[in-house]
């Protein structure tokens, strides 16, 4: 997890920040496989209000 701090969701892998998402905050996948960058992988994603950016793949967990 975050350890409570949140996850930022970004215009691009790396790039500038759009928003704090909670620890907790449900996305939505819209790529099929991660971007790597500098030995990061990034997901792009989707939250409920519409906002897509990209995120950290380390930080997010799979859900059943």
């Amino acid at each position: 997890g975050t350890q409570g701090v949140g996850l930022t969701l970004r215009q691009s892998p790396g790039g500038a920040e759009i928003v704090i998402l909670p620890e907790g905050t449900v996305v939505g996948l819209l790529d099929t496989a991660p971007t790597m960058l500098n030995g990061i992988a990034w997901r792009q994603v989707r939250t409920a209000d519409g906002e897509v950016g990209w995120v950290g793949a380390e930080y997010l967990a799979g859900q059943e």
